[in-house]
């Protein structure tokens, strides 16, 4: 896709469809678009037991390959 053109129906499908699974998954936990879908559950596991501040460090972290 080149800039400024137009993304595809089922890529705009696809990203809701993504989204919508993020927000479903922890009321009042909002995953940042960031996060890896393969690091969602642990984004959300420690975002309840240490808040979301806590989380996104976290994964940055593990993002990065630093030790955690």
């Amino acid at each position: 896709m080149k800039r400024g053109q137009a993304a595809r129906p089922e890529t705009v499908a696809n990203m809701r469809v993504a989204q919508a699974k993020r927000f479903a998954e922890a009321p009042g936990v909002e995953v940042p678009a960031w996060v890896p879908d393969d690091l969602i559950g642990e984004f959300l596991q420690r975002a309840r037991l240490y808040g979301e501040e806590k989380a996104a460090s976290f994964v940055r972290a593990l993002k990065r390959g630093l030790p955690v």
